[in-house]
């Protein structure tokens, strides 16, 4: 049985690596012209990988919280009935270093004290049902997206003990889309499927927008700190990358490259230290098998820190939506592992040495006193990944700055070189995407019933 439940884990993985390659291409289609060139001003930084060599997982560096498989719950469908097995799958980590799991089968969160990774320090219990994503907001607010089989789904704002502040409707109405917070403190969803992008859905002050405003600032490209915009490109062996400002110039572009084909990766990428950090996914097919890792970089100039860190993709149990990965507040990399057998571990991965850039305004403490704005980590080892090291980049980048107005053009020139070839691979995707609503449609009703009767 247990054999299914890693084939159906395995085929919603990959609709849901279809589903964000399709998002990114929707991206790439509907993103404004960015008036500059990426490849002339500035250039491109090139960084080749080569060929991925599978199997080769990396340490992590700490194990920052644990729960044995009686202290969190797992829902399958009795006697091998229809349904979609499933866990917790989604976390977060505060700024004070405390890490919050979704227990959804048991409508509450665990807490855990950053110095106490064994047992969950706290939980909170959640006056509603079928939670299915949060996230941690300023103020000690905890927001929770609740998605009841054939209900109405709302968002509600709660206190860190789990009063309800309020509750509000938003436009994203798929189960699995991914809430974020901002750089500004504002709250949005990530959704590349049906709406197609961002979706502020909170306001920095903490007050939920109306369905208009919604829609209308949603955008393709991901807000980052200092006002910047991420604009991304897939095509079948390279990923682009392009940091853009409000005036929708391109202030710093990377091209990565593989011999291994490569799909957008399941974390939501970052900016530590100036250098981004994207995760993609690896794949390649075999005669016996269909190989999948996840792939974790720090792109950084010349002469800067570079991380590999390659990562087992099935890591959470189920039937998962495949949030099972973040980038801190510290600027390390998180990662879910669970499985009913021996419960639930969350893993920490070094990246470097500098902080994600810091909220405008910082969240209230949940746990205990935050962390001093200013921190320095330890240097620390290159992640054991037997893959080629990043070359050294080809092009030469200035200290990050607006391009010149005189070097101006569409960002189509690079951002959409062959999209028509990749057409069928977007409706491939949006077939699969179907398919895997409909399966969950199920799923969803099932458990709907099976949360009622517990």
């Amino acid at each position: 049985m247990r054999h299914t439940h890693r084939r159906l884990s395995t085929g919603v993985l990959v609709a849901g690596l279809a589903l964000l390659l399709a998002g990114a291409m929707l991206q790439t289609a509907t993103a404004a012209p960015v008036k500059s060139s990426i490849d002339d001003e500035p250039p491109s930084l090139v960084v080749r990988l080569g060929a991925h060599r599978f199997g080769h997982l990396s340490a992590p560096d700490a194990i920052v919280a644990t729960a044995g498989p009686n202290d969190v719950g797992f829902w399958e469908p009795p006697n091998g009935g229809d349904g979609a097995p499933f866990g917790p799958w989604s976390f977060d980590v505060a700024e004070d270093g405390s890490v919050w799991l979704l227990d959804e089968v048991n409508n509450r969160l665990l807490v855990w004290s950053p110095d106490r990774p064994d047992r969950p320090a706290r939980t909170v219990p959640l006056p509603f049902r079928a939670p299915v994503d949060f996230a941690l907001g300023l103020g000690g607010t905890v927001y929770v997206f609740s998605a009841p089989a054939g209900e109405r789904h709302y968002l509600y704002a709660l206190t860190s003990t789990g009063q309800v502040r309020w509750k509000a409707r938003t436009i994203v109405q798929t189960f699995n889309a991914q809430l974020r917070m901002g750089p500004d403190g504002t709250l949005y969803y990530y959704d590349p499927g049906e709406v197609g992008g961002w979706v502020p859905v909170v306001t920095q002050a903490g007050r939920p927008l109306s369905l208009a405003e919604q829609r209308r600032r949603t955008s393709p490209r991901q807000p980052l700190p200092g006002g910047l915009r991420l604009v991304t490109a897939f095509s079948r062996h390279e990923a682009r990358f392009a940091l853009i400002n409000r005036a929708n110039q391109v202030v710093r572009a990377w091209r990565v490259t593989s011999r291994t084909e490569l799909w957008p990766g399941p974390a939501t990428p970052a900016l530590i230290g100036g250098d981004l950090v994207v995760a993609l996914g690896v794949t390649q097919a075999t005669k016996t098998d269909y190989l999948l890792e996840h792939l974790l970089l720090r792109l950084a100039p010349p002469g800067g820190t570079r991380r590999l860190v390659a990562l087992d993709p099935r890591a959470v149990w189920g039937d998962s939506p495949i949030t099972g990965l973040r980038v801190g507040p510290d600027g390390e990399l998180y990662q879910l592992r669970s499985d009913p057998a021996t419960g639930v571990t969350i893993a920490r991965y070094s990246l470097g040495r500098t902080k994600v850039a810091p909220l405008t305004t910082s969240p209230a403490s949940l746990g205990r006193p935050e962390a001093p704005a200013s921190v320095t980590e330890p240097t620390v080892t290159a992640p054991s990944v037997s893959q080629p090291s990043v070359t050294g980049l080809t092009a030469t980048v200035p200290t990050i700055q607006p391009a010149t107005r005189a070097a101006s053009e569409p960002a189509s020139r690079w951002l959409i070189p062959g999209l028509a070839a990749l057409m069928p691979a977007a409706l491939a995707a949006l077939g699969v995407w179907l398919l895997y609503r409909r399966r969950h449609a199920v799923g969803l009703s099932r458990d709907g019933r099976s949360r009622e009767a517990h």
